[in-house]
């Protein structure tokens, strides 16, 4: 059994944060279904007006803040009703402290895709130098993309400034209102794309709970 491999697979093939997001939808009911694509479309339907009326209109801010809500409103129902109900209750078993980034969730479909596949608790503890070594070699990558993404942003951020120059308070305002849900939207997109060393020092927490209740 190549223990490492399996691990390796169950936590970044079955234990993403996408994977989250795609396990929230098989499982949810069609009336769930219908309000999250009813909620993300009047969300992008009233972000989009906005942006085609260059922010002049306050009726199309408020109803993307609107959909965007019911969005998440709609996934919280999901996962504490339904998604639990598939993995069990994380009462009981060793899930972090925190939900921070849906780690809860995460784990109790990383924990039941290891007791699937008979993985104990001597071969995460064989695998751990393997991942101390990945990690290394992680850590010293993406200098350039960060350098890069550190550019983008000032530069956005200079376009931007000197839009705002030509608008009044009103606009102003709403242009501010809106730049925060957009920036909101995207930072939830970008937490479905983590870093490569951030998943592996996930992985390795993982791991360690994982030997908490295993023998």
């Amino acid at each position: 059994m190549n223990a490492w491999k399996i691990i390796w697979n169950v936590f970044y093939n079955g234990s993403s944060r996408w994977r989250v997001v795609t396990e929230m939808w098989r499982l949810s009911s069609a009336w769930q279904r219908t309000l999250i694509v009813l909620s993300a479309s009047v969300f992008l339907a009233g972000l989009g007006a906005y942006v085609i009326l260059a922010g002049r209109n306050g009726s199309a801010l408020s109803l993307a803040v609107v959909g965007e809500l019911l969005l998440f409103l709609v996934l919280d129902k999901i996962k504490d009703k339904t998604f639990f109900s598939e993995y069990g209750s994380p009462d009981n078993a060793m899930v972090p402290p925190d939900n921070e980034e849906h780690r809860v969730s995460r784990y109790m479909i990383f924990r039941k895709r290891l007791r699937e596949t008979n993985i104990t608790r001597s071969h995460v503890e064989d695998v751990f130098p393997l991942a101390d070594a990945k990690l290394d070699l992680e850590s010293s990558r993406g200098e350039m993309p960060r350098k890069y993404l550190g550019f983008a942003i000032g530069l956005l951020v200079g376009t931007l400034v000197s839009w705002s120059k030509n608008l009044d308070a009103q606009e102003l305002s709403l242009a501010v209102a809106a730049f925060v849900v957009s920036s909101f939207f995207i930072v939830m997109v970008l937490w479905v794309v983590p870093s490569r060393a951030e998943r592996l020092k996930e992985l390795k927490y993982f791991m360690h709970l994982y030997c908490r209740e295993v023998e």
